[in-house]
């Protein structure tokens, strides 16, 4: 193994930490992450059923009933985990191609602040500029201020999102 490779894989372990991972089930979905049901979810936002821990499933894997070789209806917790892991390594390498070295330099924590924003909402880092910048900067005022997601409920108001609190929780409040 060379040393590049060592570091690739420390960098990962840090990345994907069980605190970032069990915060990722947490908020994507609670039920399967505590009680081990609820595999298959009706999306919030509308379209496609997401799967384990927000696995939106794409028109090709509801065709073919699989996910990553996974049948759609017969997956385990451990298969869960598994998506969860390719579908963040998947965004991280988005990111990693937007934002090459002023992404690859940051620390592990404001890696998974972008990774969180690119792996949850629609767009990505791209719709939220401003958080985005500031994670990059490490400007945490501007963060605290420009991280909160919100969807439009029936009445056509804006809601806060309910992760924003273990967002907050998570990344602001072990400063």
């Amino acid at each position: 193994m060379m040393i590049g490779e060592t570091q690739d894989q420390t960098d990962k372990m840090l990345l994907y930490s069980e605190g970032f991972l069990n915060y990722v089930k947490s908020v994507e979905n609670d039920q399967l992450f505590k009680t081990g049901t609820g595999m298959i979810q009706k999306s919030p936002e509308g379209g496609n059923d997401t799967v384990g821990y927000g696995h939106k499933l794409t028109d090709e894997e509801i065709a073919s009933g699989k996910v990553y070789g996974y049948d759609i209806n017969n997956l385990n917790k451990n298969q869960a985990n598994t998506i969860l892991i390719r579908d963040l390594e998947e965004k991280n390498k988005i990111l990693n191609n937007k934002l090459g070295t002023a992404y690859t330099d940051l620390d592990p924590k404001r890696k998974q602040m972008l990774l969180d924003i690119q792996f949850n909402v629609i767009g990505g880092i791209d719709s939220f500029p401003k958080f985005t910048e500031a994670v990059l900067d490490n400007d945490i005022n501007t963060m605290q201020e420009e991280y909160k997601r919100y969807f439009k409920n029936k009445q056509g108001e804006y809601q806060e999102l309910a992760r924003n609190k273990s967002f907050s929780s998570f990344f602001f409040d072990s400063e």
